[in-house]
């Protein structure tokens, strides 16, 4: 199809962010890579610019990622394509759907780092049989009707015992927090279990992220300071919303975000593993007047600013963000010291900001990013329920 000496891909997606991680990815594979954002563009390009293989995503806009591969096999031109099926999507009905339908293979978003998908991608790229194998990459567990209904059942008792456990450490007296640490790791531990099952993304995503914050803090409960506690809170409660919801949020998948830092020394390399883990992605600059400008031309989900960074003053920072930039109703956050924690967040409260204390950790970093990024898309969703 394309010229033998380079392979071209065509990633199908609607998540500007997970086309875009993926694209400089395979890029630096020396693949050529196509992308389409819906059906109709996938449709375009398959004619226009015939890939060597399709990595699809199932939820796209009015046509889904079933109807594309259908069209694909339909056609004698593209009837023999690879096509591996890429979604956050795991239950039976959509992977027996697809693998109907002729998938080459499925990949499981939520299971599968991006360096694996790419291992995979090249892997294909480099047969010439053409030959399907059955999809083995992930092994996907159906899960009865009766269990489904028994993990809904359970879900106000889970939440119940989340909000009181994580109470109970709040304010519990030093000595004791590590062991309230043990038992908010044990709710949190079988809602995430529960939403397993129930295949709720949003959910899974939470408590995937919250369970190594809270490692972190069961490990050292010097840890437990005045800001992790915040974001913390922050984050339970959410949980315990995304419960509420969680009948109406089943088949939806986890959330993605591009996040922005302000940092003079922690930078996007060093976050890079636990954001991936969290399916987000971050960019970061160290000085004032670059980060201002990469504000200015780019929009963000969240950005996270040294409150010490030499310059304008948090006051003016906000000013200039929230009305000349592109993120005029983008979340900031300040990283503020500790011994400074308290103060600013009563002046947090009343500026329309939010905190994280220093050092930056990375688990309690990306905590606080999923939180925002999956409440705004909890937002956007609810509005349908």
């Amino acid at each position: 199809m394309s010229d033998s000496t380079q392979k071209r891909l065509l990633i199908v997606d609607d998540d500007p962010v997970v086309t875009r991680v993926y694209e400089n990815l395979f890029r630096k594979e020396g693949i050529e890579v196509v992308t389409a954002a819906n059906a109709e563009e996938a449709y375009e390009s398959l004619r226009k610019t015939p890939p060597d293989l399709v990595l699809l995503d199932l939820f796209l806009p009015k046509i889904n990622g079933v109807e594309v591969l259908k069209s694909i096999r339909g056609n004698v031109a593209t009837k023999s394509l690879p096509v591996v099926v890429f979604s956050t999507s795991a239950t039976s009905r959509y992977v027996d759907a697809a693998w109907r339908e002729g998938a080459t293979r499925f990949l499981a978003k939520d299971h599968f780092d991006p360096s694996q998908i790419v291992d995979l991608v090249r892997e294909l790229l480099n047969e010439t049989t053409g030959t399907r194998s059955k999809p083995a990459v992930v092994e996907v567990q159906s899960v009865s009707n009766e269990e489904l209904q028994k993990a809904i059942e359970m879900l106000p008792t889970l939440q119940g015992e989340l909000r009181d456990r994580w109470h109970g450490l709040v304010i519990a007296e030093s000595e004791l927090r590590k062991s309230k640490v043990k038992e908010v790791t044990a709710a949190v531990q079988q809602l995430s279990d529960a939403s397993d099952k129930l295949r709720v993304g949003l959910l899974q995503q939470m408590c995937a992220g919250l369970l190594p914050f809270l490692a972190w803090l069961q490990d050292k409960p010097i840890n437990i300071t005045d800001s992790a506690l915040r974001t913390g809170s922050q984050a339970t409660e959410l949980v315990m919303a995304l419960c509420d919801y969680a009948g109406d949020l089943q088949m939806e998948p986890p959330a993605t975000g591009l996040i922005f830092l302000a940092h003079p020394k922690v930078t996007s390399v060093e976050l890079q593993p636990v954001m991936r883990r969290a399916r987000l992605s971050v960019v970061s600059a160290k000085e004032v007047t670059l980060a201002l400008s990469v504000c200015a031309q780019n929009r963000f989900q969240l950005i996270l600013w040294d409150a010490d960074l030499p310059g304008p003053s948090t006051a003016d920072i906000l000013h200039r963000l929230h009305t000349e930039s592109s993120n005029k109703e983008t979340p900031v956050v300040f990283i503020t010291k500790s011994d400074d924690f308290e103060a600013r967040a009563k002046e947090a409260a009343a500026g329309g900001y939010d905190l994280l204390g220093k050092p930056v950790v990375p688990d309690e970093f990306a905590v606080k990013a999923l939180t925002y990024i999956v409440r705004e898309q909890l937002t956007k969703l609810s509005a349908f329920f």
